[in-house]
């Protein structure tokens, strides 16, 4: 059936559930005809303040939502039994399949956060209208909170649902002009802090340190997120991609090749991702700059303290576990790194905020020890990171994934904050640690022109 069909079908059941009086959340799904999330939520976006898209790494499920059937939101800092406590509340058995989506602040909070208001110090999620794709079927679906308490204004909603079955290749971004740039810190400030780091690592204060920057660009024409998303470039990469839009000024997504950990059931998955190399332009030179990645000193040493621990952690979690990659290559569109990935079985009664309170913050996006480096990233960076390198991700009834939010931007209107670090160790370059955070925020300024105001 098409859209406006299982529109009607929907509209029948939330007639049916108007008169049920127990709590919990119904899920109402029907098949359609085959529709790409990324273009219907770009349908919708006029219509609805609110939503949410999720592209999983291999490509085998994706889904946009608009509006929230429910959420919880926290204006401050955060303790990870609550929020999942809070969450589960609202999963049962019946709909093994309702997610919720959303993500948390980075670890280190500032008195200036004004750029991240809309989104709060976590905020997750359960769309009210929602479009997957999963394998080859389409799905339109509905969540909506029992008791159902305005039911005209759930219809209401429904009816400004808009069909969109595009083929994405048309959706081609064009070159966005931008105004103006502002780098946090600039590059002599970035040189002072990565010498100031290195002095302090060399004298035993600590191993490692993720040492960040904002770029902040003024926007003359509009950004087409959808049409970045659509990008066949990234067809052939590794990474999640998610979007969350908590109002109808700001916007928040990520190209994220950095899983922090998924669960099904018992098993568990978890990786380690260190070390970085910008990608050749020629294939030879591509293969120069694998090669120098795999024996540097330098690069091995900070993955290696990222894998080892990650490796003592599970091994504290899980009743058994293996090594699947080790120092194996990822190779992203203008990046590549060491990968090492892990999988097990989770001991009895572990649950996801043990999970992820362990897991998280790791040495790849704080540093080493990551108590001594959360400190030293709050003494020297003048902005707040907000949820760029926090986790974002989703929970179900029986299952959970959670991603870092890294490659990412923050849109404001007509700004864009472009987020990015490097981990500073005791061999560190600070020309090339600043190259590096150049090269972390190519998929995005790879589509950007300087042009006069």
């Amino acid at each position: 059936m098409d859209l406006e069909e299982a529109k009607e079908k929907i509209k029948e059941e939330l007639y049916k559930l108007r008169h049920e009086s127990c709590s919990g959340i119904s899920r109402i799904v029907f098949e359609i005809e085959p529709c790409e999330p990324l273009f219907w939520l770009k349908a919708q976006d006029l219509n609805f303040q609110k939503g949410i898209y999720w592209k999983s790494r291999s490509y085998d499920f994706v889904c946009a939502g608009v509006e929230e059937a429910i959420f919880i939101k926290g204006e401050t800092f955060f303790d990870y039994r609550a929020i999942f406590s809070e969450i589960r509340k609202f999963l049962d058995t019946a709909h093994p399949e309702i997610r919720f989506y959303g993500g948390m602040h980075f670890p280190v909070k500032k008195s200036d956060n004004k750029e991240w208001k809309e989104f709060g110090y976590f905020y997750f999620f359960v769309p009210l209208f929602e479009v997957i794709k999963k394998a080859s079927k389409s799905y339109f679906v509905c969540n909506v909170k029992k008791p159902i308490k305005d039911l005209d204004a759930i219809l209401d909603k429904l009816s400004s649902v808009k069909p969109v079955f595009v083929d994405s290749t048309r959706h081609l971004l064009t070159p966005v002009g931008y105004i103006s740039r502002k780098d946090i810190p600039d590059k002599d400030q970035w040189k002072r802090k990565v010498k100031e780091a290195i002095k302090q690592i060399k004298k035993g204060d600590l191993v490692k340190v993720v040492l960040a920057r904002k770029s902040s660009f003024k926007l003359k024409d509009p950004f087409d997120l959808f049409s970045l998303l659509a990008d066949p470039k990234w067809k052939k990469e590794n990474v999640y991609h998610f979007l969350i839009k908590p109002s109808s000024r700001a916007i928040f997504l990520s190209m994220s090749p950095e899983r922090i950990y998924l669960r099904r059931g018992e098993k568990l998955e978890a990786e380690a991702i260190a070390g970085t190399r910008k990608r050749g332009i020629t294939k030879q030179e591509d293969e120069t700059l694998s090669l120098e990645l795999k024996e540097s000193k330098k690069e091995l040493t900070e993955h290696r303290l990222v894998s080892e621990l990650l490796r003592k952690k599970l091994s504290s979690i899980c009743t058994t576990f293996q090594i699947r990659q080790k120092e194996a290559l990822l190779k992203l569109s203008y990046m590549q790194h060491l990968y090492t990935s892990f999988s097990g079985r989770l001991k009895r009664g572990v649950s996801d905020p043990d999970i992820i309170s362990l897991l998280y913050p790791n040495p790849a996006i704080a540093g080493y020890p990551v108590e001594d480096a959360l400190k030293k990233i709050e003494e020297v960076e003048e902005f707040d990171r907000g949820w760029y390198s926090g986790p974002f991700g989703w929970i179900s009834k029986d299952c959970a994934e959670f991603v870092v939010s890294i490659r990412c931007g923050l849109f404001l209107e007509n700004i864009l904050y472009l987020y990015s670090g490097a981990g500073i160790v005791s061999e560190s370059d600070p020309e090339m640690e600043w190259e590096e955070l150049n090269y972390k925020i190519q998929n995005f300024t790879s589509f950007l022109s300087h042009v006069s105001a």
